[in-house]
């Protein structure tokens, strides 16, 4: 899937273009010089100066459109240079000879690390263990679930749920029962990008248990009926008392499936069953913090590639929600848009997925030249070059366009954009391009994935007209998810109330009340600013109104407990009562409280 943009990266790589025919490629200077460095750091342990830094550096200032390759060597080079130079001297020169001698494996590992999250010491230690005892013909065979588990497991902990803690398995465990089962399950590890396979390396469940689930659901790959097929814990709900589930000997699937549990336990249970047959899967809770549901987020496969279902597990009530997890590699809240964007480039080369990140690493790299001084690096660095580009705004924006024209699912790179547009270094025309653009390539893109999009470029333009635009651009774009469209309508009102415009933030709020009243807590938040603009102007007669029409068009929720107090039936009731009490219709205020159960 490629981006085919209006403005065709003319902005930053105009010179090149037109030199490239007449400068010689860089894959020659930059393969020499990398090898040089990887041997120095096999042979010493040690990493010596900032060459590997300045090689990089000068590849991004200097590459033209035939060089991606070159570029991605000099990061990779790079990257491999800035791990060494943290871990042991012992431990530096086995990751140099594993650059030198497996460049794929190895390129993959330091690409899929972060810098500032991830323990490399510990990271390449596992990787390194996995060799040792799987053997380098397997890791290799298997190489991204490798990486995934080096990744996550540097930072593994025991795992809360609720008042339970289970332990993760030692990643060799782990990694041998997924190699050794791997033509069995219902999606092979072989097949997925380490993106996506930290949600499978994040299992807390001991391999008995995976292996236990594997047995019992390998034919079924309705992953979100396991979340309603344990039974709630009724007692614990009505007294009180410990769940059934925590008295056990032993918290673990065969446990849940037992003796049931609340939707924290059907969460888990669904997302380790998942787990157990090869399936990327997440433990999904609400962005909102009025909500404390929780449900399964799960990997499906179609002739088309592989998607996200984040259906699973939620009761009607929260089907308007959007969720979010925990990132097992980073430890990061991410959104169900993010996750979407990760799986819509599942197709692509590991070629592609390389130059994305390099060419994003470089918009980063060139912001720390300007003309004069990138002159004088590529020139000591690059005999016979010239720099193509520097840290100017169109420069950098060019860089991060060849990237997401390789992969516009890569969440990064459109916060590179954004933070850079909230900068007010990029022009609306820009933003505009893009958004044509990102419409353009991704057929296949998911609301969550565009909605997560619009609120980082939202978050990036500082005045409102642009706000506006980028909102009005989205509205249409989302029919069929009217929990989406009913965000996009709140924003609007948000922004036009911002700007004093509160006939267009009245007329805003008042479309979330009256076409999205029951998706998701947006209508909730809409009748807040509704009910304060009115406070604001002295008006008391109208917010009853409000609420009367509100509360009696809510859908009354089925379920128990906390699901019904955070319904907006409930908390349209719980306002309506306290407004109506403080009017003196002390009689009508008692009725709807009678109504809530509060």
């Amino acid at each position: 899937m490629r981006l085919q943009f209006l403005l065709i990266v003319c902005l930053s790589l105009t010179p090149a273009a037109a030199s490239a025919q007449r400068t010689p490629p860089l894959a020659p200077t930059v393969d020499q010089a990398s090898e040089t460095i990887l041997t120095g750091i096999a042979e010493r342990g040690t990493v010596s100066g900032d060459t590997a830094e300045r090689l990089a550096d000068a590849a991004a200032l200097a590459m033209t459109t035939r060089d991606t390759d070159a570029l991605v060597t000099a990061e990779a080079t790079a990257r491999v240079a800035s791990v060494a130079s943290r871990v042991p001297p012992a431990d530096a020169k086995r990751l140099a000879r594993l650059a030198l001698e497996h460049q794929s494996l190895a390129r993959r590992f330091v690409f899929q690390l972060d810098p500032e999250r991830d323990d490399p010491a510990a990271a390449l230690r596992i990787l390194t263990d996995l060799i040792e005892t799987a053997g380098i013909d397997t890791v290799n065979e298997f190489q991204a679930l490798a990486v995934a588990l080096a990744v996550v497991h540097d930072e593994l902990k025991d795992r809360r749920v609720n008042e339970n803690t289970v332990r993760p398995d030692e990643p060799g465990r782990v990694f041998a029962y997924y190699t050794s089962n791997a033509r069995g399950l219902q999606l092979d590890p072989r097949r997925l990008p380490a993106d996506l396979l930290v949600f499978l390396a994040s299992a807390t469940e001991a391999v008995d248990q995976l292996e236990w689930a594997r047995q019992a659901y390998g034919r079924d790959r309705n992953h979100g009926a396991r979340f309603f097929e344990i039974q709630y814990d009724i007692e614990h709900y009505r007294t009180g008392q410990p769940k059934a589930v925590t008295l056990a000997p032993r918290y673990c699937l065969e446990a849940i499936k037992l003796h049931g549990g609340v939707c924290a336990d059907q969460a888990y249970f669904a997302e380790h069953v998942a787990k157990a047959n090869g399936v990327p899967a997440a433990y999904m809770v609400g962005r909102s913090g009025e909500v404390s549901h929780a449900w399964l987020g799960y990997l499906r496969a179609s002739r088309s590639g592989v998607a996200w279902d984040f259906n699973a597990g939620r009761y009607e009530a929260y089907r308007g929600v959007r969720g979010a997890t925990i990132d097992p590699q980073t430890l990061t809240t991410i959104t169900d848009g993010e996750m979407a964007m990760r799986a819509s480039d599942v197709r692509l080369s590991d070629s592609d997925r390389w130059q994305a990140e390099a060419l994003a690493a470089a918009a980063d790299r060139v912001a720390k030249y300007d003309a004069a001084s990138a002159e004088q690096v590529v020139a000591e660095v690059l005999e016979g070059r010239s720099p193509s580009r520097h840290g100017k705004a169109e420069h950098r924006v060019g860089l991060l366009r060849m990237s997401v024209e390789r992969r516009p699912g890569d969440p990064d790179a459109w916060r590179a954009f954004a933070r850079l547009a909230a900068q007010g270094d990029v022009d609306h025309r820009t933003i505009d391009t893009w958004l044509r653009a990102f419409e353009r390539s991704s057929g296949r893109a998911s609301p969550d994935m565009l909605t997560d999009i619009v609120e980082l470029l939202l978050n990036a333009v500082a005045d409102t007209r642009g706000k506006i635009d980028v909102l009005e651009w989205a509205l249409p774009k989302l029919r069929g998810r009217s929990d989406l469209q009913a965000w996009v309508r709140l924003k609007q009102g948000e922004v036009f109330e911002a700007k004093g415009d509160l006939d267009n933030a009245w007329r805003a709020y008042d479309d979330v009340t009256r076409r999205f009243l029951n998706e998701g807590p947006f209508a909730v938040k809409a009748i807040d600013r509704m009910l304060a603009m009115l406070d604001a102007t002295n008006k008391s007669g109208p917010d009853l109104e409000l609420l009367n029409r509100t509360f009696g068009g809510a859908e009354r929720p089925f379920a128990m407990g906390d699901f019904r107090v955070q319904s907006n039936w409930y908390q349209i009731g719980s306002r309506y009562a306290a407004r109506l009490q403080a009017a003196g219709r002390t009689g009508e205020a008692g009725e709807v409280r009678g109504q809530i159960g509060s």
